[in-house]
């Protein structure tokens, strides 16, 4: 765990932010018991995806420049945006609807947490991954962030990744 820790501060470029190759590393680096992996947009509409859509996991979506968050509950989605919107490309909309119909649920999470200019939706899509992992192990770790989206947010992101890491 302490890799990954490192590996963050290493790789991560405030101007650029995080690649789909290195946030994946990290993802796995963590053994996450629930995540399935990093996917594009467009390859979760044209590509068969490899794991059981009806078991509870947790995968990371590139939509372009930004990463999201869905997390299978079993009953319901949770969709993790750190902008705080709902879903709003059209492939991953269909992905959802595709494979879990208009019956489930999906609940969005409505707080921005990261500025506009922050690179850090991908930590805030692993910090999530790894928060929702630790969660069914009873963590003991509470996400609070500021109610506007804030630099000390991001500071945030990176000590509750530590504080899960060490639990």
């Amino acid at each position: 765990m302490q890799a990954v820790l490192e590996s963050v501060r290493t790789h991560v470029s405030p101007r650029k932010g995080i690649t789909n190759v290195m946030l994946d590393s990290m993802a796995r680096g963590m053994n996450l018991k629930l995540y399935r992996g990093l996917f594009n947009a467009r390859e979760l509409a044209t590509e068969k995806t490899d794991f059981d859509h009806s078991s509870r996991f947790t995968i990371i979506i590139n939509v372009g420049r930004h990463f999201v968050c869905v997390h299978n509950c079993g009953d319901k989605l949770l969709y993790l945006d750190s902008y705080g919107v709902s879903c709003l490309n059209p492939l991953v909309c269909d992905y959802l609807l595709q494979h879990f119909g208009k019956k489930t649920p999906i609940y969005y999470n409505k707080l921005a947490i990261q500025t506009l200019d922050s690179t850090f939706c991908g930590l805030y899509c692993l910090l999530f991954a790894l928060y929702l992992d630790k969660r069914s192990n009873q963590s003991k770790v509470c996400l609070r962030f500021t109610k506007e989206p804030s630099r000390r947010n991001d500071r945030l992101c990176m000590q509750y990744m530590k504080c899960l890491m060490t639990e």
